[in-house]
């Protein structure tokens, strides 16, 4: 059998699912900022009268067409490093198909898995906090059960 993978977003407690929704506003916030160029130059394009006083009666175009050359190898060897990762992960990945959603994992092949039994996989699975001691090859060596609607329980 196979290792289980535990995967359930909804048991995630408040504060876990806060932070993920806080980084995602954040990168999204960082993902605009990039893009604050192209708005810019568009907004310039509309006639927005900030951006042609900067870049026309200024001659702030002329620092632009300077940078022009940097701006394209930039987006060039970005590009580059894309376009070689693709074909990278296209000859690494061509046969194999790997979107196989993950089997779901019993109470029963957990126990098997842990070599404890099904009923304290059960009464562990109703805990909410379990402190778990591992040898040095990875088995179970002890489980301690701190949820304090329950019994402290210890398995060795």
């Amino acid at each position: 059998m196979k290792s289980p993978i535990i995967e359930n977003p909804s048991l995630q407690t408040l504060r876990q699912r806060f932070t993920s929704s806080f980084l995602t506003f954040l990168f999204w916030v960082f993902w605009i900022y990039l893009w604050l160029p192209l708005v810019s130059l568009l907004a310039w394009g509309v006639g927005v009268d900030l951006f042609y006083q900067e870049l026309i009666a200024e001659s702030g175009y002329k620092t632009i067409l300077k940078m022009m050359f940097w701006y394209i190898i930039a987006i060039s060897t970005t590009a580059v490093i894309f376009i070689a990762w693709a074909v990278y992960n296209l000859f690494r990945f061509r046969k194999k198909d790997r979107r196989k959603e993950a089997k779901v994992v019993g109470t029963i092949d957990l126990a098997h898995y842990f070599k404890i039994d099904e009923r304290q996989v059960k009464k562990f699975q109703k805990s909410k906090y379990l402190v778990i001691h591992h040898d040095e090859e990875g088995n179970i060596k002890s489980i301690e059960n701190q949820n304090p609607n329950l019994k402290i329980t210890r398995i060795a």
